[in-house]
């Protein structure tokens, strides 16, 4: 067990009735299964996060913004400061919305939902260079790829697609206001080295009263393919989600304040409910607000990243 403990991430928190064992070590020296963390500078108000090919693709909601950060977990220093550099986002304002609700049957485009706030509440990838963002004031995705330099290098994040995500509560539509009245959504993930690479998945922010949440399944087109209930049980009042992600064959959800919570959760069949692993707490570093996002790096290191002013990364490899 002692070797399992030191593994941590995914087995660990598939095994949770280990789960106090996890934070042993948190913040002490760099190595492997301990958890380690950088700050972030250039950016503010960090909401999501995704990994592809050595970068660490940041969302943030205020700004309605996307940040590239060079991060190879294997070679950052703990403790450190890494940069973020702003990408520049390039929309085709002419696309049409997608979707198979009262919403898109609207006809709206890209640039009338653009000329809203936006506010960025989750980000997914799929090689080679695919880009999701989860946008809460009106639930949609906005989609599309990233450009790259003759040198290969990425210029800008071109979307060129957005879609309808499913659960949106939109009572106020009779007036017009097609805006999500519900908790919003927290998060959006996508498998990454499965068969079905198109999958995504999104995320309520909040608990209901009863300490359950959804999990809404689509393809890479916003056509959706299921849903189901997560149970909290006795944590179900432990604070909103901040992040998930698709590891192995669970999901992994972030929630709650200062260190917050790490769940694992299995997939649930349509309409089902299942009961979410026992929490485990995340990392403890001094400073960072509540963690608003989380990644599976390719080394499978785990990586959350904090909101707030003064946002950091953290991250553990097994």
């Amino acid at each position: 067990m002692k070797r399992l403990v030191a593994a941590f991430l995914v087995p660990l928190l598939l095994a949770s009735s280990c789960g106090d064992e996890a934070t042993e070590g948190a913040g002490g020296p760099a190595g492997r299964g301990r958890w380690r963390h950088a700050r972030l500078e250039g950016l503010r108000g960090a909401s999501g996060t995704a990994a592809l090919e050595g970068h660490l693709l940041v969302a943030a909601g205020p700004e309605r913004a996307v940040f590239d950060v060079l991060f190879e977990p294997a070679e950052v220093e703990n403790g450190t400061t890494l940069k973020a550099r702003r990408i520049p986002l390039v929309v085709d304002e002419g696309s049409i919305l997608r979707g198979g609700d009262a919403f898109a049957a609207q006809g709206y485009r890209l640039g009338d939902l653009w000329s809203q706030p936006v506010d960025f509440q989750g980000i997914a990838v799929q090689a080679p260079d695919f880009v999701f963002l989860a946008e809460r004031t009106y639930r949609v995705a906005y989609a599309g790829r990233m450009l790259q330099t003759p040198e290969r290098e990425w210029r800008a994040l071109r979307i060129d697609r957005a879609f309808v995500l499913p659960g949106a509560e939109r009572s106020r539509s009779e007036a017009s206001d097609w805006r999500d009245q519900g908790p919003g959504v927290a998060g959006l993930a996508a498998v990454g080295r499965f068969p079905r690479t198109e999958d995504l998945y999104a995320i309520e922010r909040s608990a209901e009263a009863a300490g359950t949440l959804h999990v809404h399944a689509l393809d890479r087109y916003g056509l959706v393919l299921g849903a189901f209930r997560v149970d909290l049980g006795a944590d179900g009042r432990a604070g909103a989600v901040g992040g998930f992600l698709r590891a192995e064959r669970r999901f992994l959800v972030v929630r709650g304040s200062d260190r917050g919570l790490i769940h694992p959760v299995r997939p649930g069949r349509w309409k089902s409910t299942v009961r979410a692993g026992r929490g485990v707490p995340g990392p403890e570093v001094e400073g960072a607000g509540p963690w608003s996002g989380m990644a599976e790096g390719p080394d499978g290191a785990i990586v959350l990243v904090s909101g707030g002013e003064t946002p950091y990364v953290a991250w553990r490899t097994p």
